[in-house]
C-alpha cells in the first residue's frame, strides 16, 4: 500500500521502506504503517491527508507532523478511539496494541461490499 500512497509519480518525498513490525512502540513511531493501512480502508484520505506526511523523518517534530495527520484522520473516521499525536510520537507499546486491534476491527467495516448504481432523471421519482 506504501507504493499507492506515496508513489513518485504523485508525492515529491522518497517511498517509506518496506519493514517488519516487531516492537509496538519503535515501529509505529513515525506514523507511516497505520496511515498505509488506514489508506488500504479509506483511500479516500490519501491525497487529502497522507500525502502530507514526511516519509523519512529525521526529527522528532517530523514524527510529530505525521503523527498529528495520523490523529486527524482517526478523528474524521469517527474511530471511537481517543488517542493523541503526542501519544503516539512518544507511544506506549500496550496502548499502541490496543489501537491495532480496534483498528483490525473497526476498519472492515469501511470496504464497500456492493456498488448501487442509480440513474434517473432530475426532479423525477424512481425506484432501485
Amino acid at each position: 500500500m506504501r507504493d499507492m500512497v506515496w508513489s513518485p509519480t504523485v508525492c515529491k518525498g522518497d517511498i517509506p521502506s518496506a519493514r517488519w513490525i516487531v516492537n509496538f512502540d519503535l515501529d509505529l513511531v513515525d506514523g507511516l504503517v497505520l496511515a498505509a493501512v488506514l489508506a488500504a480502508y479509506c483511500p479516500f484520505l490519501i491525497p487529502t491527508h497522507f500525502r502530507r506526511m514526511f516519509t523519512s523523518t529525521n526529527s522528532l517534530e517530523q514524527n510529530l507532523h505525521n503523527n498529528i495527520i495520523l490523529s486527524h484522520t482517526l478523528h474524521l473516521l469517527h474511530l471511537d478511539i481517543d488517542i493523541q499525536a503526542t501519544e503516539l510520537s512518544d507511544p506506549n507499546p500496550v496502548q499502541l496494541l490496543m489501537l491495532c486491534l480496534h483498528l483490525y476491527e473497526a476498519l472492515p467495516q469501511y470496504l464497500p461490499k456492493k456498488t448501487l448504481t442509480l440513474s434517473g432523471s432530475l426532479h423525477h421519482t424512481f425506484t432501485k
